[in-house]
């Protein structure tokens, strides 16, 4: 499988309780259609256990799902795509700014922090994750809004992983239309999808003309753009936003694109610049009597041992730090000095010191309650 590892969670709304907002049964080819396109290993190859769909659920139930489906399962998540398609909604919320809300099927028309999904919750879901390309795609009324109040991007990488870090890491919010213009759908073909998203399938199932091996969400964004803003078409321009290198994510197989013919000193070039397991798994394939075997293999160590660090880095007891280490022990023998050793035994102080000062603060605060 290309994609390294995949998570995709599918958000859709078709069916709703009250009348405040009518139903949009599109939105039920828009799941399909998608759903199938993840599985087709032609495209995305992502597995049914990496997919998880919220059709018709209420906000509470979808976000303590996705919560468990993103946090709760030790496997490494190198993607993390999450869809939206419903009703977008905006109200002022408790800070009195006004934010961009996600219908769900138990949504009323007001107090929407407490029967709708805000963007930001969906937001902070993705900056926490540990996946390294997040990509976020909103088929919504005002899902322009979505771009408002910043990136996907949690802290800046660390010179550790910049060191390692592969050229499309980065977060990218894909959405249907501007902070104020309303999504289109066929209300006369409640079978067909929504435009945007009908759009989006057909650029993945056709790919892209004149571009590489991927279709990256740079070259999704400027397709969708083009077709969708033709005179033809007429229909909302869609918006974008990226952090780091958010836009050269990789989001599909390209179908129009044609496998060159090329030395095994030019594909390993090309892994190079790919930076990724996928494309170093790929090359080793293609070229298993070359010179540039071992360095393939010691660049897939490299890319997993980082990974296996950022599962790791996040936790505050020392011990995960000396297993991180332990699991690598025989490589940190022949390289004492490496970045990574370094920084697990200081992440190992740092985590004693603060048991210790935690310690001390719980003794301080008894013997003054005493």
């Amino acid at each position: 499988m290309w994609n390294d590892t995949i998570k995709a969670v599918l958000i859709g709304t078709c069916v709703y309780e009250y009348k405040s907002f009518p139903d949009i049964p599109n939105v039920n080819s828009n799941i399909d259609l998608l759903k199938a396109a993840l599985k087709n290993p032609d495209l995305f190859g992502c597995s049914d256990f990496n997919i998880r769909e919220f059709r018709n659920q209420k906000a509470a139930d979808i976000v303590e799902g996705i919560h468990q489906f993103v946090f709760e399962n030790d496997q490494f998540t190198d993607r993390l795509l999450i869809y939206y398609s419903g009703h977008g909604a905006l109200e002022y919320n408790d800070e009195n700014r006004q934010t961009l809300y996600l219908t769900t099927t138990d949504t009323k028309g007001k107090n929407l922090d407490y029967n709708a999904i805000p963007i930001e919750k969906l937001k902070s879901i993705l900056r926490k994750s540990r996946a390294s390309k997040k990509v976020l795609i909103l088929d919504c009324c005002y899902s322009g809004k979505a771009l408002e109040s910043g990136t996907l991007g949690g802290d800046a990488p660390s010179i550790i992983e910049k060191q390692i870090q592969a050229d499309e890491e980065g977060g990218f919010i894909l959405t249907s239309t501007d902070a104020v213009t309303t999504a289109r759908f066929d209300v006369k073909n409640p079978e067909e999808p929504t435009y945007f998203t009908k759009c989006m399938i057909d650029i993945i199932n056709d790919g892209i003309e004149g571009i590489g091996e991927f279709c990256m969400m740079k070259d999704v964004y400027l397709e969708l753009k083009g077709r969708l803003i033709h005179p033809d078409m007429n229909l909302p321009e869609p918006k974008c936003n990226s952090r780091e290198n958010g836009s050269t994510i990789r989001f599909v197989k390209n179908k129009k694109w044609i496998k060159p013919d090329l030395t095994d000193k030019q594909a390993w070039k090309n892994a190079k610049l790919e930076n990724s397991i996928s494309a170093f798994e790929q090359f080793i394939k293609d070229y298993p009597e070359s010179d540039f075997i071992e360095d393939a293999h010691e660049k897939i160590f490299d890319l997993n041992m980082l990974f296996d660090w950022r599962k790791t880095y996040s936790s505050l007891e020392p011990i995960a730090y000396h297993e991180f280490i332990g699991r690598y022990r025989d490589y940190f023998k022949i390289h004492p000095d490496h970045i990574l050793l370094v920084e697990a035994n200081k992440k190992i102080i740092d985590c004693e010191k603060f048991h210790e000062n935690h310690k001390e603060t719980v003794n301080w605060q008894q013997q003054a309650s005493s």
